[in-house]
């Protein structure tokens, strides 16, 4: 056999070469291969894991939110539709989902706390339910006022029984009168003591307080049904209905006892109606302990129910929470569960890797040898290749040389064995002069310092780094941000001999990107200015439409006012004629009686019944007086009088006109009153036609106050009572001639009023309530020179 040349042995050891790479190649990938199988069948495995805890953890947010809303749609005071429903099966099915969750620590610790928390809720669910159902009998009979308006009608009934009482009461002493006048000396005398007897005074005292005591009693029962807390409501119970519904009993009593016309006017157990409707059939009044014992129903017991439901709804409403917020705390650990899978993942896949690198690194080993050898066989045929190479080695530095960015090279000690002039020009260096010295010189920091120090990391563990914004010193000590790139030098044993290091200056970058954050700056700044006006615009868009909104109530009321003075004047003039016509037979008529009751006789019953018909010519001699005044054009004797003084002399001479007996009069002037203008005598009518009308208002006693106070348009008059007030049909209607309310009253008192006050430039108010009596205002302009 010929020995072979030189090149085809050459040949030969390269196609050797060429096959155990091959063989090598092939059995590497196997690993790898099979490496990554693996790995991936892990990673599928924590994946799948990761996935059901994050969902698990997302479901359980919702519903948490879910169970938030239909608690809160349950316990609605108004009882609406229940419009989310309560996630009962969802929670048990995401905690049946996260049992099967297997291999994952604390998952089991999580669940048990999932399932108590699920039970707590179904616990305070089932307490809503209950509530709701508690609630609605309640609610229903709060919402339509049942058990209010049977006390009321109770209360209305009772009044009407009084009145009934107290017409026949009077229309008894009427008689009684009525034969005193017919009767005979003696048998008059004992008429008149019988009617001005204790017996007569007494029902009437009796009756003012039972009136007193229902007044009393309407207020408390109004109390009552508004009441918000538990032991108010024993109070207002024990303290106060009780004791009234005591007093009103006892003067019950005391009328059918003393009544005049018999004690089958009144009916014989109105109290005990009022305390059923109030506390419940099957009440007890324990006298010894001072106190009421409910029974069933009644408006009391509704009361204390729903204020007890309020409380047991704030009480479930913060179970709720509690829990709620319970359920809401298991979400960051299920979170923390799934970063746990992520973390196993990386740890897993690290594992491999380092497995699968080990059999690399073997096999490698096991193949150096022979590539060793191979190469040594090679060597010589090499040579010529040293040449090209040298020639190679020249272009990359040239390259490294001309590139724009910065390049260092570092060698295991940290010395810089190598820099492009880029890097010198970036780093305020030349010729060469940084090269030898430690990298640390071009760190703003401490070398020892990890944070600032990115190099060190990477030739102590052969970690790339990449910063994009990482700060590099100059020479004369200056800041320079670049973006840096840290790669390690690694030899054919993969021992780090160095590190490579590129950077570009970014301060231009920097400060485009100050530029643009200024420029962000100034624009929410704009934009603050700007939603700052809308505000401002819609601030005054809503004064503008509430000053048109009042000057379109005051041209209503201007409208109304002026119709309402055509309706007077056309009233008055009709009333000027009817007055005239009226005035002559009148006279006549009186001047008939007059010349008939001196002709006839002395009999004592004819003269009464003259004189009953010239006391009705009187009247209506007063009514179309008062005709003529409220006709006649209001002439006004103008002068200046204080006002103060002209108010005490009608208090002083109301009391000849009405009984002021019970009845607490308060005058209260403003200290720095000035005088008033205007007719005095005209002006004395108008208070007291108010000041009686207050009076009358309040028989059974009360408090009427009188203010006096001003400012630089107006002299205003307040005069208020405590009578039962004025219902709202009634006061649109007050001011109108000829509508009264009373008995004996014509009507044309607060008309003839209302047209004295306008004559004056001024107006008269009137506030009232019913049950909280009423208050008119006579407002009287002042001269300019007082202004």
């Amino acid at each position: 056999m010929k020995p072979l040349k030189p090149g085809r042995k050459i040949i030969l050891l390269v196609w050797v070469l060429v096959m155990i790479g091959l063989f090598v190649g092939v059995v590497t990938n196997g690993l790898i291969g099979w490496t990554l199988h693996d790995l991936n069948q892990e990673r599928l495995r924590l994946v799948a894991q990761e996935r059901r805890l994050t969902r698990g953890a997302e479901q359980l947010r919702r519903l948490s939110r879910q169970a938030q809303s239909a608690l809160g749609s349950l316990l609605q005071l108004d009882l609406g539709p229940i419009t989310v429903p309560f996630p009962d099966r969802e929670l048990e099915q995401l905690r049946q989902e996260l049992e099967k969750t297997s291999g994952v620590p604390d998952i089991g610790k999580v669940n048990n706390e999932l399932g108590q928390q699920i039970h707590s809720l179904r616990r305070i669910w089932q307490q809503a339910v209950a509530w709701r159902a508690d609630y609605r009998p309640v609610y229903l009979d709060s919402h339509e006022r049942k058990s209010l308006r049977q006390v009321r009608h109770l209360l209305q009934k009772l009044r009407a029984d009084l009145e009934i009482f107290e017409g026949r009461q009077r229309l008894a002493e009427a008689r009684k009168i009525r034969r005193w006048r017919q009767a005979d000396p003696a048998t008059a005398d004992l008429i008149s003591r019988e009617l001005l007897g204790s017996g007569s005074q007494t029902w009437r005292r009796s009756l003012d307080a039972v009136n007193t005591e229902l007044v009393d009693l309407s207020r408390m029962i109004e109390i009552l049904a508004g009441e918000d807390r538990l032991d108010q409501l024993v109070d207002l119970k024990d303290n106060q209905l009780k004791p009234s519904l005591e007093r009103l009993d006892r003067e019950l009593r005391r009328l059918r006892s003393i009544g005049l016309t018999g004690t089958g006017e009144l009916p014989a157990d109105p109290v005990d109606r009022i305390n059923e409707a109030l506390f419940g059939r099957g009440y007890t009044i324990y006298r010894e302990y001072q106190t009421i014992l409910p029974g069933k129903g009644g408006l009391y017991q509704l009361v204390s129910r729903q204020l007890d439901l309020m409380q047991q709804r704030e009480q479930i409403q913060r179970e709720a929470t509690r829990e709620l917020q319970r359920l809401e705390s298991l979400y960051p650990p299920l979170a923390s569960l799934t970063q746990k899978r992520n973390q196993e993942l990386a740890r897993q896949a690290e594992h491999s890797l380092a497995n699968g690198a080990l059999n690399l690194f073997m096999l490698s080993l096991l193949t150096l040898g022979g590539f060793l050898g191979l190469g040594f066989l090679i060597v010589r045929m090499t040579k010529d290749q040293i040449a090209a190479m040298t020639s190679l080695r020249r272009q990359n530095e040239l390259i490294l040389t001309s590139a724009g960015e910065g390049v260092l090279g570092v060698n295991s000690e940290g010395r810089i064995v190598f820099i492009n002039p880029s890097a010198e020009r970036m780093l305020g260096w030349n010729n060469q002069r940084l090269t030898g010295r430690h990298y640390s010189e071009i760190l703003p920091g401490k070398s020892g310092r990890q944070a600032a120090d990115p190099i060190r990391n990477t030739l102590k563990k052969g970690d790339s780094y990449r910063g994009d914004e990482t700060v590099f010193r100059r020479r004369d000590d200056s800041r320079v941000p670049v973006a840096c790139a840290v790669t390690p030098m690694l030899d054919e044993n993969r021992q780090i001999e160095g590190a490579v290091i590129t950077f570009m200056d970014i301060s231009d970058r920097k400060a485009a990107e100050q530029t643009l954050r200024r420029y962000y700056d100034r624009l929410a700044e704009q934009e603050k200015a700007l939603a700052e006006l809308n505000r401002d615009l819609e601030r005054k868009v809503v004064e503008r439409t509430l000053e048109l909104e009042e000057k379109s109530r005051q041209l209503i009321a201007a409208k109304e006012e002026l119709a309402h003075a055509e309706k007077l004047a056309a009233i008055g003039s009709l009333a000027a004629g009817v007055a005239h016509e009226i005035n002559n037979p009148t006279a006549i008529i009186r001047g008939n009686v007059e010349i008939l009751r001196a002709r006839l006789s002395g009999d004592r019953e004819t003269l009464d019944e003259t004189g009953e018909i010239l006391r009705q010519v009187e009247r209506i001699s007063l009514i179309t007086g008062n005709l003529l005044a409220f006709a006649r054009k209001q002439n006004l004797a103008l002068s200046n009088f204080d006002l103060p003084s002209l108010l005490a002399e009608i208090l002083d001479q109301v009391s000849h006109q009405v009984p002021t007996e019970n009845i607490d009069l308060q005058l209260s002037p403003a200290p720095d009153l000035p005088p008033c203008r205007g007719d005095r005598e005209r002006l004395r009518q108008v208070f007291t036609n108010i000041i009686v009308n207050g009076l009358q208002a309040m028989p059974g006693g009360g408090r009427l106050t009188i203010t006096c106070e001003h400012d630089h348009r107006e002299t205003r008059v307040r005069i208020l009572d405590t009578g039962p007030g004025i219902p709202a049909e009634i006061r649109k209607q007050i001011f109108h001639p000829f509508f009264t309310t009373k008995t004996d009253g014509t009507g044309l008192g607060l008309s003839v009023s209302y047209g004295i006050v306008q004559a004056h430039g001024g107006r008269i108010v009137l506030q009232s309530e019913p049950g909280r009596g009423s208050c008119f205002t006579v407002s009287l302009p002042r001269p300019i020179r007082d202004s």
